[in-house]
């Protein structure tokens, strides 16, 4: 299935690819029916029939050989040319942070976008990456535990997240038609809880595309491109929001980061549940028990490793939230 181009490196790439099928279905066609005509003209006829003398054709040689030399060649320089530019990021371009985990993909925001530049708290959203449309971007990604691979076919651009190792990728999105259908399906399937704005932007698919285990068909993301003035009102209601200490806060930090392995209905997933968590008495592994209180849930998202619960493996990676984001999902337990 054709999937719209929506960067300003996609013509480059769906060109290219376009010629490579047409010089691979063309070779193919053109092999198969000289095999076929050499089988038809030079079958052998009889008993007498003898292979001819001729071992070779040097002009036949110098065809098949400088021809596609040429091809590949010209493939090489096109291909380079492409890729030159998606690791080559302008000096404007804008820096956002990228990190990959079991389950779910964070994103931090360059802190000149704050309005308020005395406030130190971090400008983040869990697996929807907001974007301004005509603004080059580069993502420096970095996984907190396994591989894993940042892909958005929409902008042609793909990329490994691995664990001590920092890589880039750089872009710069555009709003196409495909993204606006899209951005309007979702607008009316999920009514206000969808990122509505003043004007049109386009909505378009992150895939991991490494596999990095149980649940690696469910981290999925969306980039969603916005007009100037539509982006920068949405990162200052980001920003606004940033110090809230809320229920529903602590819902949405959920979803984006732990709803792979906590459950909130009781079952038994990788982690254990949420469900009745808050003030209970928690047996650890090593034959103790804590009160699961403020202190042991926030210990448990900055500490995840010092206090494993019995019948459940050492497997949660260091959760990057701030003390807002940790009361947050403190009080959304409670709820629970």
């Amino acid at each position: 299935m054709y999937i719209e181009g929506a960067s300003l490196n996609a013509p480059h790439h769906d060109l290219l690819m376009f010629w490579i099928n047409v010089l691979t279905i063309g070779a193919f066609l053109l092999v198969n029916a000289v095999l076929v005509y050499f089988i038809i003209v030079y079958r052998r006829r009889g008993p007498n029939d003898r292979t001819s003398s001729i071992a070779h054709s040097t002009t036949v040689e110098i065809i098949w050989t400088v021809i596609p030399s040429i091809v590949f060649v010209v493939l090489y320089v096109w291909g380079l040319v492409g890729f030159i530019n998606m690791r080559t990021a302008p000096d404007d371009a804008m820096i956002i942070s990228v990190s990959g985990k079991q389950w779910a993909w964070e994103y931090t925001y360059p802190a000149e976008l704050r309005t308020d530049a005395d406030k130190a708290t971090l400008i983040k959203t869990y697996n929807t990456l907001y974007l301004e449309e005509g603004q080059a971007v580069k993502l420096v990604m970095k996984s907190q535990d396994v591989l894993h691979s940042f892909f958005i076919p929409a902008f042609r651009v793909k990329e490994d997240v691995t664990p001590n190792i920092f890589t880039y990728v750089t872009f710069t999105p555009l709003i196409k038609e495909g993204g606006i259908k899209l951005a309007k399906a979702v607008i009316s399937e999920e009514g206000d809880k969808a990122d509505k704005t003043d004007k049109e932007h386009a909505r378009y698919d992150i895939f991991c595309t490494e596999y990095c285990g149980k649940d690696h068909s469910y981290m999925i993301g969306h980039a969603v491109v916005m007009a100037p003035e539509d982006f920068r009102a949405k990162i200052a209601s980001i920003e606004a929001e940033a110090g809230d200490i809320s229920v529903e806060k602590g819902e949405k930090i959920y979803q984006g980061n732990c709803v792979s392995c906590h459950s909130v209905d009781g079952s038994r997933i990788v982690g254990p549940s949420f469900q009745g968590v808050y003030g209970t008495n928690r047996p650890m592994a090593d034959g103790t028990s804590v009160e699961a209180d403020e202190n042991y849930i926030r210990s448990s998202i900055l500490n995840p490793n010092e206090q494993i619960v019995e019948g459940y493996p050492a497997a949660m990676p260091v959760q990057n939230l701030s003390d807002s984001e940790i009361q947050s999902v403190i009080e959304y337990m409670k709820t629970l």
